[in-house]
């Protein structure tokens, strides 16, 4: 039986309002106007599986209002006005799984408020007020697998965090004030899938930081503070699969930087200051699928650059400052289906311009920036399609 109570003026709930309602297995009543919570509403809903309270003006939560919801698996609280998680909300909540807390003003976590969620899997703790967290809080939550802390105010990853929940697969700290990665920051989280650090102030990844996330498919550092690629900040990332690293500053990407991500299938390095692809930079990188090297301001690329790229699909090198493109750059790719030379200064492309292409290949060049009189007329755009179009 499910009851909804959504979208209307709610204010309050008495204590025995759902006295008769014993076999409800689904509680809504988002949207409204509650305040508060009080200590005995639940206490007969012993059936109860979801229930759902988002989107209402709750400052407080009374003493542990939810521990007679033995069967209870999911509780959204989000969207409300708590601004700290006693420990003694959540008490008896053995089956919860997923428990939503995002878009609230919470500035502190208290020690063991988790304790007796001994079987959540999804903490949602996004657009709060957090700069720390206690890692007494993550004790007892063995199995989570999906931690959301983003848009709050934290400024340190301090390892301990982490040293509870070693089943963690996903950790989404983007939007945050993050400065600097260190070796100890991620060094428990040996399970984990995807990394999501984008819209920090990062800086700074000290050597091999995240050598122990061996399992990592997806790391998300975009729109960060980067400078430099050294070589060794992304060793021990051997199930890498997309690394996002567009609307950084990085000028200088170290040789054999990427040399140990050898599963890797997309690497985005738009909106970057690069100005020069040397043979070295991208080395080992043999199951790249798509890179984005768009809106630098590279005016070079060694004609062995792209060596490695047998299964490369889509090269973006579009908004550049690129005035030659040899032949010997691009003839060893396999599987090409678009490169991308809009919006560049070229005055020679010698492999396009026999139109040999082969017969999969798109290659887009309209829009060619004038740099002297031999390209005066050029605004065109040259296309074969073949069997992916």
């Amino acid at each position: 039986m499910k009851l909804n109570l959504q979208h209307n003026n709610i204010n309050k709930i008495y204590s025995k309002a759902f006295n008769s309602q014993t076999s409800l297995v689904e509680l809504t009543f988002n949207n409204n106007q509650l305040e508060e919570i009080d200590e005995e509403v639940f206490e007969q809903l012993t059936n109860l599986q979801i229930l759902d309270t988002s989107c209402n003006q709750i400052i407080e939560v009374k003493k542990n209002p939810f521990k007679k919801l033995s069967k209870l698996s999911l509780l959204n609280l989000n969207g409300n006005k708590l601004s700290e998680i006693n420990s003694d909300i959540f008490r008896q909540l053995e089956n919860l799984i997923s428990l939503k807390l995002d878009d609230n003003l919470i500035n502190d976590i208290k020690p063991f408020a988790f304790e007796d969620l001994v079987n959540l899997k999804h903490l949602i703790l996004s657009h709060n007020k957090l700069k720390k967290i206690d890692s007494k809080i993550f004790s007892k939550i063995k199995h989570l697998e999906q931690l959301i802390l983003n848009d709050n105010e934290i400024y340190q990853i301090d390892g301990n965090w982490f040293n509870y929940i070693l089943n963690l697969k996903e950790l989404d700290l983007e939007g945050n004030r993050l400065k600097t990665i260190t070796l100890s920051s991620m060094y428990e989280l040996k399970s984990l899938e995807i990394l999501n650090l984008r819209r920090n102030q990062i800086s700074e990844i000290s050597l091999k930081a995240f050598q122990h996330l061996n399992g990592l498919k997806e790391l998300r550092l975009d729109h960060n503070e980067l400078q430099r690629i050294s070589f060794k900040t992304f060793y021990g990332l051997f199930s890498l699969e997309k690394l996002d690293l567009e609307n950084n500053m990085i000028s200088s990407i170290d040789s054999f930087s990427f040399a140990g991500l050898v599963l890797l299938k997309e690497l985005n390095l738009r909106n970057n200051t690069l100005k020069y692809i040397d043979s070295n930079q991208f080395v080992g990188l043999k199951r790249l699928f798509c890179l984005d090297l768009s809106h630098n301001e590279i005016n070079g690329i060694e004609w062995n650059a792209f060596q490695d790229f047998k299964n490369l699909n889509v090269l973006l090198l579009n908004n550049n400052q690129l005035w030659i493109l040899e032949r010997d750059s691009v003839e060893h790719f396999e599987s090409i289906a678009l490169i991308d030379l809009s919006n560049d200064y070229f005055t020679f492309i010698s492999y396009f311009n026999n139109k040999t292409l082969p017969s999969n290949m798109k290659v887009e060049y309209e829009k060619l920036i004038k740099k002297n009189d031999f390209l005066s007329d050029w605004n065109f755009f040259i296309q074969t399609l073949g069997s992916h179009f």
